[in-house]
């Protein structure tokens, strides 16, 4: 079993001998692959994920019948499938050399490039989700009629002067703009809300793997 930094010093002291600094190197340099390995481990899982995801709601959207909801999302998520697999595969050409230090950081500044491409991409999911959500349901047929419908129907009795834009409400189409374009601004929080949710310990085990390491080699 590999001996916890605390383990190491305290037998040092211990025993009156000084520390093996290709000891501890070794100890960080164990430590830090066994974070990457897992972080990495995660996002080939995350990346399964989005990919069962994508056909399971194309699929319930068929079945349903508002496949206008599940084909833009499909295809966003693939999209979102393929740009990780082409970073994984860039993780995966970072060379395991004996300095640990170079190792580590390099993998961080690749984990900053993906977060960088994911933030973007959930610039594009976010609103793609919110106006395939939004224009299944309207074009959901109950009965033989689309939801849209009924409710145009009910609105021209309130409101017959309304303006309609492919079928839909103009003030409603503005409103799913802004709205869509609120989620594109605040992408990169939700995106890091969500990254701190599946991968924040992992995150902040790294930092404190790099600040040591940084510590030793002064």
């Amino acid at each position: 079993m590999v001996k916890s930094i605390e383990t190491i010093w305290k037998e040092g002291f211990l025993n009156s001998e000084p520390i093996s600094t290709p000891q501890i190197n070794e100890l960080y340099n164990k430590k830090s692959i066994h974070a990457i390995d897992r972080y990495v481990g995660r996002f080939k899982i995350n990346i399964q994920l989005i990919f069962i995801t994508s056909f399971a709601i194309l699929g319930i959207s068929f079945l349903i019948g508002i496949p206008i909801m599940g084909i833009p999302m499909f295809l966003t998520f693939n999209l979102m499938v393929i740009v990780d697999k082409i970073l994984l595969k860039k993780q995966k050409r970072l060379v395991k050399g004996v300095n640990c230090y170079e190792h580590l950081t390099s993998f961080l500044e690749w984990m900053n490039l993906k977060n960088k491409w994911n933030i973007n991409m959930a610039r594009i999911m976010y609103p793609v989700m919110l106006i395939s959500i939004f224009l299944g349901q309207w074009f959901q047929t109950i009965d033989g009629i689309t939801v849209g419908n009924r409710l145009t129907q009910r609105l021209l009795q309130v409101y017959p002067e309304m303006n309609f834009v492919f079928g839909i409400p103009l003030l409603g189409l503005v409103a799913l703009l802004i709205i869509a374009t609120i989620l594109v601004f605040f992408a990169e929080k939700l995106y890091r809300w969500d990254l701190n949710i599946g991968y924040g310990t992992l995150l902040r085990k790294l930092e404190e793997i790099k600040n040591d390491m940084e510590e030793l080699r002064k």
